[in-house]
């Protein structure tokens, strides 16, 4: 199997890469349910969403998601898409997230 990409982003100063997460949303959102949805599909115990570098404090940060956090990281995005009227991708999330849901507690249909 081949491994996943975690895309690595450079940023010279904390603030930058403050202002990309406040700014950046529809990617981020859309990182986020990506790295979710292919860590659930792998059955992965958690999604790998980026690597930021800080050049100013030469820090890496890398931002993941565990299992647990995954019902409620994608219901954000959920409500994100829902402001931005993405109702297709709304419609997909929902699905994500009650299948997440239903395999966390054992329900098989």
């Amino acid at each position: 199997m081949a491994k996943r990409r975690i895309p690595v982003k450079n940023f010279e100063t904390s603030k930058e890469f403050q202002d990309f997460i406040d700014i950046e949303k529809e990617w981020m959102y859309g990182r986020i349910v990506e790295s979710i949805t292919e860590a659930y599909e792998l059955s992965q115990d958690h999604a790998d969403v980026m690597e930021a570098k800080i050049s100013e404090t030469m820090s890496v940060i890398t931002m993941k998601s565990d299992r647990s956090e995954w019902v409620t990281s994608l219901s954000l995005a959920l409500k994100w898409y829902e402001s931005v009227e993405r109702y297709e991708t709304c419609a997909v999330l929902v699905k994500v997230i009650r299948d997440i849901e239903d395999s966390d507690s054992g329900v098989k249909f």
